[in-house]
C-alpha cells in the first residue's frame, strides 16, 4: 500500500460515515422529531385523561361553587364595613362578581393621599390614577377582598378609617 492510498483511507471512512448518517440515521431522527411534534400537537393523553376525570367527577365545579360562596361573603362583608365606617365618603355599587370593587371617593377626601397614608399603616388599595391612560388622579378607589378572611377585612377597614383621618 502506498502512502497515497493509506492517506485516502480516513477520507473514505469519513465519506462512508457521512453517507451512512444521511441515508440511514438522519431519516430516523426526522421520524422521532415528527413523532414529538405530533405528540405536542395532539397533547399529552395522560394529562388530558386526568383533567377529564377531574371534570367528570365535578371536583372543579365544586371548587368553583365553594370559592364563589367565599368571595360573595367577603364582598358583602367589605361592602357592609365600608358603608358603616365611611357612609357618604364612599359611594359604590356592590358588583355581581369579581374579586374587588370600585368606590367613588367624596370630594373632601384625596384618594391619592389617603392611599399613601393607608400604605403607611399596612393596608393597600389602588387608586384610579394607576388605571388612567393619562396618569391623572381621579376620585376613585379599588378595594380587593378575595385574599382576606373576615378578620383581616375588619382590620383593613379599621386601618383605612385611621388613615382617612391622617397622621
Amino acid at each position: 500500500m502506498s502512502a497515497l492510498e493509506f492517506n485516502a483511507i480516513p477520507e473514505r471512512v469519513e465519506t462512508y460515515l457521512r453517507d451512512l448518517f444521511w441515508q440511514r440515521v438522519h431519516p430516523l431522527l426526522l421520524c422521532f422529531d415528527v413523532g414529538w411534534q405530533l405528540r405536542d400537537i395532539h397533547g399529552d393523553a395522560a394529562m388530558e385523561a386526568a383533567l377529564a376525570e377531574l371534570l367528570d367527577e365535578s371536583e372543579v365545579q365544586r371548587h368553583v361553587r365553594r370559592v364563589k360562596r367565599i368571595y360573595e361573603r367577603r364582598r358583602d362583608l367589605l361592602a357592609e364595613l365600608l358603608s358603616r365606617e365611611f357612609g357618604d365618603a364612599l359611594a359604590f355599587t356592590v358588583p355581581a362578581g369579581g374579586v374587588a370593587f370600585w368606590a367613588r371617593v367624596a370630594a373632601g377626601l384625596d384618594a391619592e393621599a389617603w392611599a399613601q397614608r393607608a400604605m403607611a399603616r399596612g393596608v393597600a388599595f389602588l387608586t384610579a390614577r394607576r388605571f388612567a391612560f393619562d396618569g391623572r388622579a381621579r376620585p376613585f378607589a379599588r378595594f380587593g377582598f378575595a385574599s382576606l378572611n373576615d378578620g383581616e377585612l375588619r382590620e383593613a377597614v379599621r386601618r383605612l378609617a385611621a388613615a382617612r383621618i391622617g397622621d
